[in-house]
């Protein structure tokens, strides 16, 4: 089935799961308008789509608190994250993870990445660190 995605489930996610990003001052989830929201799910849900190849889907209890995998929610903190580029975008630096130091090969793959939240493929269970052994 798929995904349906709210602002009103937005609200909920926001203020019950992540309160730091719902009530933060001017840079709080509930500042943005009710429209805007709507565009800021309707745009994360589209490039999460994309970039995994698949349909969204819709959780299958939505009441279980220790499911792990969260397409609705992989949406909401995308919608944040687009929000952190594009709504307020003096903030977006302060929480993209761009390599530093003499590195410049480093920093060139960083900007070619799919600028997906990490807080989002967490929900997707997706790994967004690698365990080099050796």
């Amino acid at each position: 089935m798929a995904l349906t995605v709210t602002v009103d489930a937005a609200d909920a996610y926001f203020r019950t799961r992540r309160p730091a990003r719902y009530e933060t001052g001017g840079k709080g989830w509930k500042t943005i308008d009710d429209g805007l929201r709507g565009h800021l799910i309707a745009q994360a849900r589209d490039e999460l789509q994309l970039t995994q190849g698949r349909i969204l889907a819709d959780p299958t209890d939505p009441d279980d608190a220790d499911e792990l995998e969260r397409d609705d929610f992989a949406v909401y903190e995308q919608a944040y994250w687009i929000a952190l580029r594009e709504v307020w975008p003096t903030t977006a630096t302060d929480q993209l993870a761009i390599p530093r130091g003499r590195k410049s090969k480093a920093r060139r793959e960083a900007r070619t990445e799919p600028d997906i939240a990490p807080s989002a493929l967490q929900w997707l269970r997706i790994a967004t660190h690698k365990i080099v052994r050796g």
